[in-house]
């Protein structure tokens, strides 16, 4: 196996903290079964570096667990009182839960797990996700490989066995090239908007103005300036977040 391993950090992250800035993971390897987990950054993979105490409300009940979150495949995972077992929290059986740092994620069955912010409305959202894209690599000059803007198809992202079912859980991509391979897994905050009975997703300044009404406009690009806001910072989308929610849309 050939790997090169380049990982571009925005932001520091210690014990427990949670993504909040835009990062990527890059990586070369002819595996044909790609074990994710081994290959990339974990921060491109989990939300938190490391399990959290969290606050789970499921089905009126409350209990305290150890979280955290795999973006690749939108799943929260709990750590059991069995050590070394860990098993799915499934999002249809739960209510709400509330990590260490305050952060109140939830379920919807629109979008998935995201974090809920705290506004009178209540109709704003952080979806934490990665996105992966694979593509062939091919010699080019002096022997050098590069990747091609040709693709080969690449699977949908799996997960070996599920945490419930005890199985081994790595999170693979299928090589179908069977050639050298470059993977980037990027890893970003989306700020969503429940507006007009949709969960519309506003990535940009650009994307948001569209999403609200056009009277609005003016507004909200005079705050985005000002306040310099920054979609890939949580921090920056919560400041938003407040600012929208004063408007009467």
């Amino acid at each position: 196996m050939k790997l090169i391993l380049t990982v571009l950090i925005f932001t520091f992250l210690s014990a427990g903290k949670v993504c909040s800035q835009t990062y990527r993971s890059t990586f070369t390897t002819t595996d044909r079964n790609i074990d994710i987990e081994k290959l990339a950054d974990p921060k491109v993979i989990f939300l938190y570096d490391d399990f959290v105490e969290a606050k789970v409300y499921q089905r009126g009940k409350v209990s305290d667990a150890e979280i955290n979150y795999r973006l690749l495949t939108d799943e929260v995972i709990i750590r059991t009182d069995h050590p070394g077992t860990i098993k799915s929290l499934y999002g249809n059986n739960l209510d709400s839960l509330i990590t260490q740092d305050n952060r109140l994620i939830v379920f919807v069955p629109e979008i998935g797990f995201a974090e809920k912010i705290r506004t009178q409305t209540s109709r704003y959202f952080i979806k934490y996700q990665t996105n992966h894209l694979m593509t062939e690599m091919k010699p080019g000059a002096y022997g050098v490989s590069s990747p091609t803007s040709s693709t080969q198809p690449v699977r949908n992202i799996a997960t070996d066995g599920a945490y419930a079912a005890g199985g081994s859980n790595y999170i693979h991509l299928e090589n179908t090239t069977g050639n050298e391979v470059q993977v980037i897994l990027t890893s970003k905050p989306n700020f969503m908007i429940y507006y007009q009975e949709q969960y519309q997703s506003a990535s940009n300044r650009r994307e948001l103005v569209r999403v609200l009404p056009g009277n609005y406009r003016s507004d909200i690009n005079s705050f985005i300036r000002s306040e310099n806001i920054s979609f890939d910072n949580r921090d920056d989308l919560i400041k938003l977040a407040g600012f929208l929610d004063q408007l009467d849309y």
